[in-house]
């Protein structure tokens, strides 16, 4: 694999790595706005909270069948228009129930980032080195 292309590679990894921990951590900076808004109390931002990393964990093996029969390509195209709306839905919406599923809609397009086999070894033991 080549110098440019590596870079461009491990830079969408890193973004997508970034684009993870900003939405698991999005919730704790938010939060103030959130309980003044709606006046949803703290129980309710641990749901609303928890609805996300219980959503990474269903998606896990469906993300890996999705992968491996459609291709990485097409999965992340129709994955990232889902994230896409959920992440809208979450910004415009006005009551918990709604907030709690546009929450999980985000999910599956962090959870699915894949690359092929021969791009992802190199990848891996470069991120696996720089994340202390």
């Amino acid at each position: 694999m080549s110098a440019p292309s590596f870079l461009r590679l491990y830079l969408c990894f890193a973004s997508a790595y970034l684009l993870s921990y900003v939405y698991r951590n999005v919730n704790a900076v938010i939060s103030p706005e959130l309980t003044a808004s709606l006046g949803i109390s703290a129980s309710s931002l641990g749901l609303l909270t928890s609805a996300y990393f219980v959503a990474f964990a269903a998606m896990q093996i469906p993300a890996g069948m999705l992968l491996d029969r459609y291709g990485p390509r097409r999965v992340q195209s129709v994955l990232l228009l889902v994230a896409a709306v959920g992440a809208g839905l979450f910004a415009v919406v006005n009551s918990f129930a709604m907030l709690v599923v546009a929450r999980a809609m985000i999910v599956p397009v962090l959870r699915s980032t894949a690359l092929s086999r021969k791009e992802s070894a190199p990848l891996n033991c470069c991120w696996a080195s720089s994340d202390a």
